[in-house]
C-alpha cells in the first residue's frame, strides 16, 4: 500500500560515518530527527554541514538519545545534514506526506 496525505514516514538509518546527508522528498513536513549513538557525541542536524537551522549542537553521552522536533516544509527535494556523529549511530528521521 502506498502512503498518502497525512501519512508518517519513518527512514531508519544505520551510519558510523562523522556526517550524514539525507534528501528530503518534495512536498513534505520534517517533524523530527532521533539520533542514538554508541559513544559521547555533540550532534547538530541542518541545511548544510555543520549547519544548526534544525538543532543543536546537543551534547549526548553514549547510548543517549535525542530527538530534534524542528519542523520544515520543503517544496523541492531538500538535503538535511546530521553532523558531529561518533562512533555507530542509529538515526530516525520522520516526516508527513
Amino acid at each position: 500500500m502506498l502512503p498518502g496525505a497525512g501519512d508518517v514516514v519513518i527512514i531508519s538509518i544505520t551510519t558510523s560515518d562523522p556526517d550524514y546527508e539525507y534528501s528530503i522528498p518534495e512536498g513534505v513536513l520534517l517533524g523530527a530527527v532521533c539520533v542514538r549513538g554508541s559513544a559521547a557525541q555533540t550532534v547538530s542536524v541542518g541545511l548544510t554541514s555543520g549547519g544548526e537551522e534544525l538543532g543543536g549542537p546537543q551534547s549526548l553521552a553514549a547510548n543517549e538519545g535525542h530527538t530534534f522536533a524542528q519542523t520544515l516544509r520543503t517544496y523541492a527535494a531538500t538535503p538535511i545534514f546530521i553532523s558531529g556523529l561518533a562512533g555507530n549511530n542509529s538515526i530516525e528521521i520522520w516526516y508527513y506526506l
